[in-house]
């Protein structure tokens, strides 16, 4: 069984972090309409089109999550999601051990605009009891 990490890497991409690394054409091209989502994942950079290195202290509550700045997905590193025959596919829905339900949503998609639709799925997985349904 896949991680969400895991499942995240597969479909999108993996993410870099360290100084002055650029973020891939093919992702930064969504950041009009995907912007909040792509720099929450860490698949573009808070910074603009290139990561920078930043201190984090110890009060900071990033630290324990290992953070040391910017991360973006890099050229070459995009996700399944980039091929073409993914781009009439909305995302990836799935519920793990715990329950949790996950959406991995394809912001890759140049066909469709499913951004209005990826707020409504997690809108919805954020307010309704998932268990019993499955």
């Amino acid at each position: 069984m896949l991680e969400v990490d895991d499942k995240e890497r597969l479909v999108h991409g993996s993410r870099y972090s360290g100084p002055q690394i650029e973020v891939s054409d093919t992702v930064y091209q969504h950041e009009p309409v995907w912007g909040d989502y792509l720099r929450e994942q860490g698949y573009i950079p808070e910074s603009g089109r290139k990561t920078y290195l930043k201190t984090v202290g110890r009060d900071d509550p990033k630290y324990y999550l290992k953070h040391d700045g910017d991360s973006c997905i890099r050229a070459g590193d995009e996700g399944l999601f980039t091929d073409a025959e993914f781009d009439r596919v909305v995302g990836v829905l799935f519920v793990d051990e715990t329950d949790t339900a996950h959406f991995l949503p394809n912001f890759y998609s140049d066909t469709m605009n499913f951004y209005p639709l990826y707020r409504e799925i997690t809108a919805n997985m954020d307010t309704n009891q998932l268990s019993g349904l499955i």
